[in-house]
Order: structure tokens, then sequence, then C-alpha cells
């Protein structure tokens, strides 16, 4: 009797979770998709995108084929919520395309802005110093896809790496959306002046909170699941 009630408890626990990740991933999956928009919406999106002024083709690419990659995970998030996985394991040989394309571009972009001498304003080690970032966010991110391709058929343990290997390569969005998104105003031009990079850093300071707390809770969520 004992027994039975403790499977039936189980059963009911996994299917309460698989009711909360329908919610939970297709909801993290929007927020990563506002925040990529909003930080690249004055210089990419909003500038005619292919039109945009960037300073390189391989910059163009490179913002196209990340562009994709966080469309599909949205796209796939909703799918699986909707219970079409057999569209979802269709597109995810695109997925792993793009998960293969995405750190040679990286790695790429990060070299053609190291030969530009670039660094974001407000960053203060310089443009060698600045390169070990995205170098680190193309190698975690490779790091993290491979495992999670070779556990695409445990799906509790697949969709949290993905997830957490998008959170990767989070920092370049959630370092430039402008100051007016966070205070709700523009910085005066006194105190544009006077500390760019104190409001920089601010700024840095509370997005990358709010990425930490969500994959503190999405990794919470992957050993909860496996």
């Amino acid at each position: 009797m004992a027994t039975v009630t403790m499977q039936g408890t189980t059963a009911e626990s996994i299917r309460k979770g698989f009711r909360s990740d329908h919610i939970f991933f297709p909801a993290m999956s929007a927020l990563i998709l506002v925040t990529v928009f909003v930080g690249f919406a004055r210089t990419y999106y909003l500038a005619g995108m292919v039109r945009a002024h960037l300073p390189s083709p391989i910059i163009h690419i490179h913002a196209v084929v990340f562009s994709l990659w966080v469309l599909l995970l949205v796209t796939q998030t909703s799918l699986v919520a909707a219970h079409r996985i057999d569209a979802h394991r269709k597109l995810g040989l695109v997925g792993f395309g793009l998960a293969c394309l995405m750190p040679v571009l990286g790695v790429l972009g990060a070299t053609n802005s190291l030969s530009r001498n670039f660094a974001p304003p407000g960053f203060p080690l310089g443009a060698q110093t600045f390169y070990i970032i995205p170098m680190s966010s193309m190698l975690l991110f490779s790091i993290l896809a491979f495992f999670a391709y070779r556990e695409r058929r445990n799906s509790a343990v697949h969709k949290r790496l993905i997830l957490i290997a998008t959170f990767a390569i989070m920092d370049a969005p959630t370092g430039r959306p402008p100051l007016s998104v966070i205070t709700g105003h523009p910085p005066s031009k006194s105190r544009a002046a006077a500390g760019p990079s104190i409001n920089s850093t601010a700024r840095n300071e509370t997005l990358s909170r709010v990425w930490i707390i969500s994959a503190h809770a999405t990794t919470r969520q992957a050993w909860a699941g496996s």
C-alpha cells in the first residue's frame, strides 16, 4: 500500500514538474529574446540589420547567426510546451548546425574586434584583456552545447544545458542596453561626462545579478530533474 502511494506521489510530482517546465522555459526564452533585442536595438535591429553600420562583414554574419539561435530557442521551447515534439526534433538539426557555427563566428568576431583595438566604453583594461571575455564565453558555450547534444535523449538535462549555454553568451547584450532602460530616464550630460565607467559598471552589475539568479535557478532545476 505504501509503495503504491509513493509511486502515485512520484508520478504526480513528475507531472507538476513538466507543467512548470512548460511555463519556465518559454518564459526564460522570451526574456532572452527581449534582452537581446533591447541590447542591440540601437546599433543593429532598429538600425536596419543588414543595413546597420557595423565595422566588418564578419560582425554582420555573427549578428545574423546569433539572432537565429535566440529565435530558434524561443521556437523550440514553444514547440515543446505545445507538445509538438516531432517538429522540435526536426528543428534540432538546425540547432545543431548553429551550435557548431556559433563558436567559430564568435572567435572570428572577437578577433576582428581585437584587430581594431576595440573595447566597450568604460572598460578600463584595454582590448587585449577584453578579448578574454568573448573567448571564454565561446568556450563555455561550446562545452555546454556539446553535453546538451549528448543528452538530447534526456529532455530534463538537455533543455537546461541549452538554456545555461545561452546564458553563457549573454554578456554582450546585457552590457549594451542604454541606461534609460534601467533608470527610466537618460543620464544627464554632467553625469555622462563625469562618470561613464561608473554608469556602465552599475548597469552591468544590475543585469549580471538578474542572469546569475536565473542561471542558479535553472541549475537547481537541472539537479532536481536529472
